[in-house]
Formats: C-alpha cells, sequence, structure tokens
C-alpha cells in the first residue's frame, strides 16, 4: 500500500501524512505467529442490541490536510538492527464520521476490492437491519472499509496499522475516516474479549497502573474458547469502546471486536496458573500466564497508577472469566490475517502529570 514500515532503519518522516492532530501515540513492532488448524468457533457474547452512533461534530476538515510540522513530540520506534532507531510520528485519526467526499475517494481508490467487499454489506444489511441504525448517509462505503480491514490484503489490518503507527497516510485518507466511522457504526460488545501474546511482551511486563495502547485499530477475540500457536500469554481486556463485527462477516474464523483507533488499556494484574497441567487434557490448553486490562474510557487520564474501584470491580469479572477459560476446551485458529490482529504488541506509556514519555519496549 506503499506505507513506510515502522520496522524500516533510518526511515525518518519529516513531514508525514496526517488525517487530523492532538497528542500522538508511540509506537512499537508487533509479532504475528504461524497458524495451524481450525474448529468451528462459537459465540460468547450472545445478541447485544446495536446502538446508534451520533454523528460527532468536529472541526476537522473532511478533505485530506496539507501535510505540517508536527508540534507534538516524534516517538522512537525499534528497527531491524541491534542500535537502529527510526522517529516516526503515528496518524492521529478523528473519531467522526466520514463524509461524502472521503467515501466517493475511498470507493475510487479500493476499485474492484471495493465491489467485492460490497456483496458481503448487502447481504448483512439485509439480514441485520438493526446495522443501518446510526443513518444511512455513507453507510456502505463505511462497511466496506470495516470488511476491507477484516481481510487480507494491502488494505487488511495487518499493513494498515502498519501505515498508521509509520506516520504513512498518503493513500488512506479516504480509507482511514470510512473505517473509523464504520466501526462507530457497529454494535457495542460488553463483555470481555480475548487476544495473546509471548511472555516478555509490554502486555506481560505491564505493571499493575501502566497504561499501553494501540496507534491504530485493535482485534480481540468475542471468542474465548480459542488460542493460536506459539502464544504463552494470555491478555484479557475488560471493554469500553469495543463493537462487535460478527453481524457484518459472517463464518470467521473467530468472532472479531474492534477497538476504536489509540485505545488505552490499563494493566491490572498479571496472573499465573496454579498446580499442574492435566496430562489428560485432549487438544489445545490455554497458557498458564495471563495479563488483565481495563480499556480506559475516551477521555479517561489515570493520574496515579493506583488501582481505583472500578479497576479492582472489574479485575475481579477478568479473574472468574480466566478460571472459566483455563478449564474450557480450546480450539486452534489458522488464519494468518486474524492470527496477526490478535497479537500483535501494544506500546506502553509512562504518564507524569499532563507528560507523556515513550518507555521502549
Amino acid at each position: 500500500m506503499g506505507a513506510r514500515s515502522a520496522e524500516q532503519p533510518g526511515a525518518v518522516p519529516s513531514r508525514p501524512s496526517v488525517v487530523s492532530y492532538s497528542a500522538p501515540p508511540i509506537v512499537t513492532t508487533s509479532s504475528s505467529p504461524v497458524p495451524t488448524v481450525s474448529g468451528p468457533a462459537e459465540r460468547v457474547d450472545e445478541s447485544p442490541a446495536p446502538v446508534p452512533v451520533e454523528p460527532v461534530v468536529t472541526t476537522e476538515p473532511a478533505a485530506p490536510v496539507e501535510p505540517v510540522e508536527p508540534a507534538a513530540p516524534v516517538a522512537a520506534v525499534r528497527g531491524t538492527g541491534p542500535d537502529a532507531v527510526a522517529a516516526v510520528v503515528p496518524l492521529v485519526l478523528a473519531d467522526r464520521s466520514s463524509s461524502a467526499a472521503e467515501q466517493a475517494r475511498f470507493a475510487a481508490s479500493a476499485g474492484e476490492l471495493f465491489g467485492e467487499a460490497l456483496a458481503t454489506v448487502n447481504a448483512a444489511l439485509a439480514t441485520w437491519p438493526s446495522l443501518r441504525q446510526g443513518g444511512t448517509a455513507g453507510i456502505k462505503a463505511d462497511y466496506v472499509a470495516v470488511c476491507l480491514y477484516l481481510g487480507r490484503g494491502p488494505l487488511a489490518g495487518t499493513e494498515l496499522n502498519r501505515a498508521v503507527r509509520a506516520g504513512d497516510g498518503a493513500e488512506l485518507t479516504g480509507l482511514l475516516p470510512c473505517l473509523v466511522s464504520g466501526i462507530r457504526r457497529l454494535p457495542v460488545h460488553r463483555r470481555a474479549v480475548l487476544r495473546q501474546g509471548r511472555l516478555g511482551s509490554a502486555e506481560h511486563e505491564a505493571a499493575p497502573g501502566v497504561v499501553l495502547t494501540e496507534p491504530g485499530f485493535l482485534s480481540a477475540s468475542m471468542d474465548l474458547d480459542v488460542t493460536v500457536p506459539g502464544a504463552d500469554l494470555d491478555v484479557l481486556i475488560w471493554p469500553a469502546t469495543a463493537r462487535r463485527t460478527s453481524e457484518l462477516v459472517v463464518n470467521r474464523p473467530v468472532g472479531e471486536a474492534v477497538f476504536a483507533a489509540a485505545g488505552r488499556f490499563k494493566a491490572l494484574a498479571v496472573r499465573t496458573a496454579e498446580g499442574e497441567e492435566d496430562p489428560e487434557r485432549e487438544g489445545p490448553a490455554a497458557p498458564r500466564v495471563a495479563a488483565l486490562f481495563r480499556e480506559l474510557a475516551p477521555g479517561e487520564l489515570p493520574t496515579t497508577t493506583d488501582l481505583d474501584e472500578q479497576d479492582l470491580a472489574v479485575l475481579a469479572k477478568l479473574d472468574r472469566v480466566l478460571a472459566r477459560r483455563q478449564r474450557a476446551p480450546l480450539r486452534l485458529v489458522d488464519d494468518p490475517e486474524a492470527a496477526a490482529r490478535l497479537t500483535s504488541s501494544l506500546v506502553r506509556w509512562q504518564h507524569a502529570g499532563a507528560d507523556r514519555t515513550a518507555v521502549g519496549a
């Protein structure tokens, strides 16, 4: 898609393409496991009703803005060499409805991919009329963007998030606003979701109270009975902005929920299973280590690393979810794109008053 990789050493975009500006998050690299075989998916969240989304009033221009020098600090990203570091500014995406001009630009740039995904959208709208809540203007273009994010190729989640993290939005100025808008149209998911990773990752090492973030869009599994090959860490999150995709796209390897761009996640605890593994257990087992998080609500900014009453209440819920998961039979996810979306590492933030300082991940 023409996006500069965040792993490329020495790539320093002095004038990044932007969609809108606020204080940008700090970026790191991500990793993807190699998939194997899978079984049929089960849905954990049954039928929360879609909620209408009111348009957000914004002063951001609908058309692409001219690149400007960023006022916020740049982010240090670890490169491919042992000491390589590249300075980049991640894109910061306005949380608003897409404009007619952006929808038309996206449809023209996506070409045949748009038409292929449109068939999926039309079928979903016929099956689930509730997906039309929140207004019908541009609804198909917005939902096509979500379908492409959940698919394969240059507009899929992994490559798209690399571009967002690298601050390269030159070829995404139509797609990104439609994707933001399409996610906002989807029904809210209000139950725990699952991601996975590796021991030693930012998720595993985050002490209680530390906040992690994803500059782009974060996917998680609504199905709690899945695992990906090579994962030795569960990441359970209690969501605030997650949206269901199961009504829009069917017959997926895993039922995905998608968090809004630049989501922030407060570390609550790391749990390690007690006792020995059951030698007679059939099929894959859940990792014995789990990191538990609460997504912060939009505008919420912790001023301390202590866990508050809301954190402790969520922690108790996630402990119960984890106990059920560790007893349940699991199935492997074999879709490469889905596995990559479910395991990309988050970014660590350290809050010091109003300033935000990057901590190497």
